[in-house]
């Protein structure tokens, strides 16, 4: 007999909460999105507020973009209160030479200049020169000897020396698969 009892005081005793209970109800007007009447506007007046709205956004844009080009500070470039207290012994006067030292470096460059230009193309004509007579040399050894002709053509390992370690191109690797833009979809998708 207790036990029954008990057992009934069990489940009655689920039933009750220790918490207060909050009754909140919310009314179809409430909830919904507009709680005021909306009033019309003139669309003048609603272009011209549209207009000051994108004015207001484009100033501001500019604004960063203007603060956006200043460089960083550099200590180089600003001067210290010792030396620009004495700017005026600092400075320099321009000196001003005279127009026949002017005509003078003038013609000292003009002919830098064409001397320049005569070496570069004397050093032309040499390389075409050394260039042609290679291949006729080549020409005529093909003609005389092939063995020779190979051996000539062959690069000199004492001229440039270089190493190699390890092979020039790796063997490809056994049951790789490429990343070929082929994929397996597993997204999970709740219907």
């Amino acid at each position: 007999m207790n036990r029954l009892i008990a057992g009934q005081l069990n489940r009655c005793l689920a039933g009750l909460s220790l918490q207060q209970q909050r009754n909140i109800h919310l009314t179809p007007l409430q909830s919904s999105v507009f709680t005021k009447k909306i009033k019309k506007l003139d669309p003048a007046l609603a272009k011209m507020r549209e207009e000051r709205k994108r004015n207001k956004l484009t100033k501001e844009i500019r604004s960063m973009q203007k603060h956006s080009k200043k460089p960083k500070p550099l200590d180089e470039m600003y001067i210290d209160v010792i030396s620009s207290r004495n700017l005026n012994e600092r400075s320099r006067t321009i000196a001003h030479l005279p127009f026949e030292e002017l005509e003078r470096r003038a013609l000292v460059h003009k002919q830098y200049s064409t001397d320049r230009t005569r070496l570069c193309a004397r050093d032309q004509q040499h390389i075409s020169s050394v260039l042609r007579l290679q291949t006729s040399a080549l020409a005529a050894l093909k003609g005389v000897s092939e063995e020779l002709y190979q051996a000539a053509i062959q690069p000199d390992p004492t001229l440039v020396p270089s190493t190699y370690h390890g092979p020039p191109e790796t063997p490809p690797i056994d049951n790789y698969e490429s990343p070929d833009g082929d994929y397996v979809d597993t997204t999970r998708m709740w219907e």
